[in-house]
């Protein structure tokens, strides 16, 4: 396929260059002469992703600008200890004992610190991960 096309473009490299040059000065044109696009021009705003767009805007109210923060996913693993025993809940507290004082650091969140409701977010399946 590329080689019938590779020869079809030598055979006629004059009228392709030709061509391409013509395609690109009315694209070029088309791009000069064109509006400016405001918002996505309505494209998407009956869609899902646009009432739940639209949904969050109404619902979630700002007054000040939320500071950008950094954050980090640390994951502890044992492949003989359950996430659910004490002695990988102390390994885990004792890892990060030391972000906990970092004045730097503004929260930790560990499986261990939240309502047991919500283990199940922060605990793998096979229960070997947290």
């Amino acid at each position: 396929m590329f080689a019938r096309w590779g020869r079809f473009v030598y055979r006629f490299r004059w009228v392709t260059l030709v061509a391409s040059a013509l395609l690109l000065g009315v694209s070029v044109i088309g791009v000069l002469t064109g509006g400016q696009l405001a918002g996505n021009g309505g494209f998407g705003a009956d869609l899902e992703a646009g009432r739940t767009a639209r949904l969050v805007a109404r619902e979630i109210h700002r007054e000040q600008p939320v500071a950008v923060t950094s954050g980090m996913t640390l994951i502890f693993s044992s492949s003989t200890l359950n996430a659910t025993d004490t002695a990988f809940q102390s390994a885990v507290e004792a890892a990060i004992a030391p972000l906990k004082s970092d004045s730097r650091v503004t929260g930790v969140t560990t499986p261990y610190g939240v309502p047991a409701s919500e283990h199940a977010t922060f605990i793998s399946r096979d229960g070997h991960k947290a």
